[in-house]
């Protein structure tokens, strides 16, 4: 029993570490992977922002110049209203993240659990094998000790008996019964 407990100790150390290591290598795997992904686009959107706004400093230097003409100062209006146009889609553009960060984080949630419930239903198995196994020795045991309760006690079983010396045996080549001491000298 006590050997049966050292190993269920053994084996569940061995599960959480395995446990543990699955967890660590799933969730770092996950994360690059989302992690990449975020980054490229938000690079992505990031570049185009920065490319629109150097465009659109570079026409609001030339400002004095635009206010000159009133054709021109429309079109300065229209490019302060583009500006703030690119500061929301920055803005929504940073909530979007936050959201993809929440939703990515609940779907990791959802992977443990499945992961989780996985590994309990291996144990749960590796449990009844482990108990399986145990009832049959167990009753290979009983078995054993109600057998020999059944038999004679041990000063009164009956010796092995092996060929006795001079007993008629049947010759192999002829099928005809002899001594064991003529079958020796004359096989034929």
């Amino acid at each position: 029993m006590a050997e049966e407990e050292r190993l269920k100790g053994l084996e569940e150390e061995w599960e959480k570490q395995m446990k543990k290591r699955m967890q660590e290598e799933t969730k770092r795997g996950l994360d690059e992977c989302v992690r990449e992904k975020l980054k490229r686009k938000a690079k992505e959107v990031q570049d185009d922002l920065l490319e629109d706004l150097f465009f659109l400093k570079q026409i609001m230097e030339t400002e004095e110049e635009v206010k000159k003409n009133e054709k021109k100062k429309a079109l300065l209006k229209e490019q302060r209203e583009y500006l703030r146009y690119l500061q929301e889609q920055m803005r929504q553009e940073a909530e979007f993240e936050k959201e993809v960060d929440k939703m990515y984080q609940e779907e990791l949630d959802k992977a443990w659990e499945r992961r989780r419930k996985e590994w309990q239903e291996e144990k749960n198995k590796r449990r009844q094998r482990e108990q399986d196994v145990m009832q049959g020795i167990k009753e290979q045991i009983m078995a054993n000790g109600s057998n020999q309760n059944e038999g004679t006690a041990v000063g009164e079983r009956p010796e092995i008996e092996g060929p006795r010396v001079g007993a008629a045996s049947t010759c192999p080549r002829s099928g005809r019964g002899q001594d064991s001491e003529t079958a020796i000298r004359n096989p034929n």
